[in-house]
């Protein structure tokens, strides 16, 4: 029976997990426990994290059980008792000897179960005829010309290469090291080489450049210092807390309470000139809607429109792409010249946004683009500057309101400034994800419509303001 192998069998809740064979998974002893290092975990916080269950000694195997583990061994188709397992000498306290004649399971954990039994191992022995077929296809194929010259070819490759890199290795001098000073002196004579070209410019060019520059920094300066000369005290009785009653959202009713203040884009073309032709000014497709007053005496509900728009067919300012610029060489008569009106609601702001069909509308920020032209960079700088300076008005607006009604998010103004330098319409975006009450931006409008903006022609200028909580 000494021939017999043990084989041990891990299940849990009946369910067969494992084996493990003496002589290949374990030798003297074998260790199970609750730490995953251990070739059997036992996943049970109450056993302990490394536990020596088989142990052998001399020929024979030795299981040591723990308080709590229950045993039944089989013998000769018979389950043997305690007591006769202490008679035979197989169980001595806590020990219990494996007879390789008996075959038994250790339960424990109420999941847990080890089974062991003793088996003869299996050997295959060959027969001659399959050891015969062995040695004849246990040898190599002979190789054939083409590989031994390829396998000397390669061999003799690998040997030159080694060669190689040996004498390379022996003969490489490494070149000298230039230190700082020597590289600083080289970059000082590349400088050198360098030759800037002379650009020769006219005296007078200069010296008109000097002065219009000179001119256009003293009217921004002298806007700047008047938008700070508003005291904090003009501020709050001009645009603070005495707007209420003709606000959005206060107690009067304004002209433009509870309006809606998200900008849309332009789907209709309508301009309109001073001249003097038949009939005066002719509305166009939906301007009989808006509610415009010009110093002309223009009337949208009369019968007389807005006048021909013949030579406008190809012109798109409605379009999705933001802000376009637009020739207004076929618009005739004199820009400059048309009448304005306040604006503060958002047909009103559209109304007058395409009486100004020919203005150009520009970005805070877009003073970087190159395709401007100079001049055109210096007139933005300058918006950008004085807009920079009433911004806090706002700002100083939002940290009252925000008392009152919680608001947060971003909010894009977009102006219409006439060549006089003052804000004609005003309109209001909010966008998306922001809160903003209808008083609040009501005022806003009331604030930027009393600023003052020198520019040279009419012009369309939009900003960003972010606020927090």
């Amino acid at each position: 029976m000494s021939d017999k192998i043990l084989n041990l069998k891990l299940k849990y809740k009946d369910q067969y997990l494992d084996t493990a064979r003496y002589n290949r998974d374990f030798t003297g002893k074998f260790f199970i426990g609750s730490d995953k290092m251990q070739f059997w975990q036992i996943l049970d916080d109450k056993f302990p994290a490394k536990y020596n269950l088989i142990s052998k000694v001399g020929d024979k195997f030795k299981m040591t059980l723990r308080q709590g583990m229950d045993v039944v061994v089989k013998k000769d188709d018979r389950v043997l008792t305690k007591e006769e397992l202490q008679q035979s000498k197989l169980l001595n306290k806590n020990v219990l000897t494996l007879d390789p004649g008996s075959a038994g399971r250790l339960r424990f954990g109420g999941k847990w179960e080890i089974e062991y039994s003793f088996a003869k191992p299996y050997v295959y022995i060959a027969s001659p005829e399959e050891i015969a077929i062995g040695k004849q296809f246990a040898k190599f194929t002979p190789s054939s010309p083409q590989e031994k010259f390829t396998r000397l070819f390669i061999v003799l490759g690998v040997l030159f290469t080694a060669v190689g890199l040996y004498i390379a290795e022996s003969t490489y001098v490494p070149p000298v090291a230039i230190n700082f000073t020597d590289r600083l002196k080289k970059i000082e004579e590349m400088a050198t080489e360098i030759e800037v070209p002379e650009v020769q410019v006219e005296e007078e060019q200069v010296v008109e450049r000097a002065t219009t520059k000179a001119v256009e920094e003293e009217a921004v300066t002298e806007q700047v210092e008047e938008a700070q000369a508003m005291t904090e005290a003009e501020f709050e009785q001009e645009f603070g807390l005495a707007l209420d009653s003709g606000m959005p959202g206060g107690e009067g009713e304004g002209d433009f309470a509870n309006e809606l203040l998200e900008v849309t884009e332009v789907s209709e073309i309508v301009a309109a000139g001073t001249g003097s032709g038949d009939g005066g000014p002719q509305a166009s497709r939906g301007a009989a809607d808006l509610d415009v007053a010009s110093s002309s005496g223009f009337d949208a509900g009369s019968a007389a429109g807005l006048g021909d728009i013949a030579g406008l067919e190809g012109m798109d300012l409605g379009g999705t792409g933001g802000f376009e610029e637009v020739d207004v060489a076929g618009l005739g008569g004199d820009l400059g010249s048309y009448s304005i009106t306040k604006v503060e609601s958002k047909a009103q702001f559209q109304a007058v946004k395409k009486r100004f069909a020919g203005i150009k509308m520009v970005k805070e920020g877009s003073v970087k683009l190159e395709e401007m032209t100079p001049e055109a960079k210096t007139e933005l700088a300058n918006i950008d500057q004085v807009v920079s300076t009433y911004k806090p008005q706002i700002t100083k607006l939002f940290t009252t309101e925000s008392m009152m009604m919680d608001m947060y998010g971003t909010i894009e103004f977009s102006l219409i400034i006439s060549a006089a330098g003052k804000v004609e319409a005003v309109d209001i975006e909010v966008a998306d994800g922001s809160y903003f009450t209808d008083s609040f931006i009501g005022k806003c409008r009331q604030i930027i419509l009393n600023w003052k903006i020198r520019v040279k022609e009419p012009i369309g200028y939009a900003f960003r303001m972010k606020f927090y909580k």
